[in-house]
């Protein structure tokens, strides 16, 4: 569902750069082309910079996909085809107004190239906690996750699938992540799921390190 601006958005921001002299506007994953074309005509000169945390339209095409195999599909093609229309064409406007884009992914920095981004940085994820201390669980795995975002789910899924009906009695896949309902769906549908829900940052470690 596309995020619309937020009122007085521009008003704030405006403010804020002429407060303290900006160099930078850093924008937070969402994306309104409108704003950032307003910005550019008042600072010219203020870089203005997305923090990517992908690509909203790949996710819809996802989505759509998990749509069709579960059966749950219940948009008008003419809707869906609109819907993705629009986000991709706020995608593709946005980048003519900023400078760079940081990304998450080498597939994400290699999209933006597409959608026309001028400058593109892909930001590899730093993992600063200390090592754990490995306590392996014969035949257990287990995956921490964003259970109800497209890329994620439908990753899980084919996972699933796949190893359905080749695993043994034992086996078990340790799911990590919110929210419930997609978590407790999971573990009905696949007998060797086993769904923990959210944990704690140390509950976390310590599920882990028995993966």
């Amino acid at each position: 569902t596309k995020v619309a601006e937020p009122p007085g958005l521009f008003q704030k921001v405006h403010s804020a750069v002429r407060r303290t002299n900006a160099e930078f506007i850093f924008f937070g994953m969402n994306v309104f082309p409108e704003l950032s074309l307003k910005l550019r005509r008042i600072f010219p000169d203020v870089r203005q910079v997305l923090l990517s945390h992908g690509i909203e339209s790949i996710d819809f095409c996802i989505e759509q996909q998990i749509r069709r195999r579960t059966r749950t599909e219940n948009r008008y093609r003419p809707v869906a085809a609109q819907m993705l229309g629009r986000e991709l064409f706020d995608e593709v406007e946005q980048r003519r107004w900023i400078d760079a884009v940081l990304t998450l992914s080498p597939l994400d920095a290699e999209v933006e190239k597409w959608l026309g981004s001028r400058r593109i940085l892909w930001v590899p994820r730093t993992i600063m906690e200390r090592r754990l201390e490995a306590q392996p669980v014969d035949q257990r795995v287990g995956c921490v996750s964003t259970l109800d975002h497209p890329p994620n789910s439908n990753g899980l899924l084919q996972l699933f699938d796949a190893l359905e009906g080749k695993v043994s009695r034992n086996f078990r896949f340790r799911l990590v992540g919110s929210p419930t309902s997609q978590g407790s769906a999971l573990a009905e549908r696949y007998a060797f799921v086993e769904y923990l829900g959210a944990l704690s940052d140390e509950q976390l470690r310590a599920e882990a390190a028995t993966w």
